[in-house]
Formats: C-alpha cells, structure tokens, sequence
C-alpha cells in the first residue's frame, strides 16, 4: 500500500501544477493522491481511505 497524499487544490503556487506533473511522469505507484478545494471535504477523503487501507491488512 502506498502513500495517501491530500493535496488541498485552488490555492495557488505549486497546488496547481501537481496533477500535470502526476501526468506528466505517469510514474506507476500505489500511492493515492486526493484533489479537493474544501479542507474539511480534503482531511474527511484522507481519513476514510485511511480507515478502509487499516482494515484491510
């Protein structure tokens, strides 16, 4: 299982050139990167993939 990496979108400066990047390089990993705009909405998506990742070793 990889990283779960929360990336808090709209907020200027290198936010927005992330998912080029992630494109760009298309890097296989089993890393999951969540995009939201919300902080709240962003740290609820972290923590139930977290809980659901926890449970499943």
């Amino acid at each position: 299982m990889g990283k779960i990496i929360g990336i808090l979108s709209h907020t200027g400066g290198a936010t927005e050139c992330i998912k080029l990047l992630i494109d760009f390089f298309q890097k296989k990993t089993d890393s999951q990167v969540i995009f939201d705009s919300d902080p709240v909405s962003l740290v609820n998506q972290v923590c139930q993939i977290s809980k659901h990742s926890a449970i499943s070793y």
